[in-house]
C-alpha cells in the first residue's frame, strides 16, 4: 500500500512543479539548481512521447482501445491443454 502513496506523492509533486513553471517562469527561462549540472528550464511540449506525437490523438485512442480490451475478438484466449 505504501507504493501507492509514494506514487501519488510523486504525481502530485510533478504536477505542482509543472504548474509553478508555467505560472512563474517565462518560456525559455532557466533557473540553475546546481550550477553547470542541474537546471529547471521552461518549455512547452504539446505532444506526447517527448513531443514526437504532437497532433496524433487518434493514435492514443487506438492504443487505449487496444490496451483496454478492445481487441478481444481479434485475439481470443488460447484453448486449454
Amino acid at each position: 500500500m505504501a507504493y501507492y502513496w509514494i506514487a501519488a506523492a510523486v504525481v502530485i509533486l510533478d504536477q505542482w512543479t509543472k504548474w509553478l513553471v508555467v505560472r512563474y517562469m517565462r518560456l525559455g527561462e532557466s533557473i540553475p539548481i546546481i550550477d553547470n549540472v542541474l537546471y529547471i528550464t521552461s518549455h512547452r511540449n504539446r505532444g506526447a512521447a517527448w513531443g514526437m506525437l504532437e497532433g496524433q490523438f487518434w493514435l492514443f485512442l487506438f492504443d487505449y482501445g487496444h490496451c483496454c480490451g478492445g481487441d478481444r475478438d481479434l485475439h481470443p484466449p488460447p484453448e486449454a491443454f
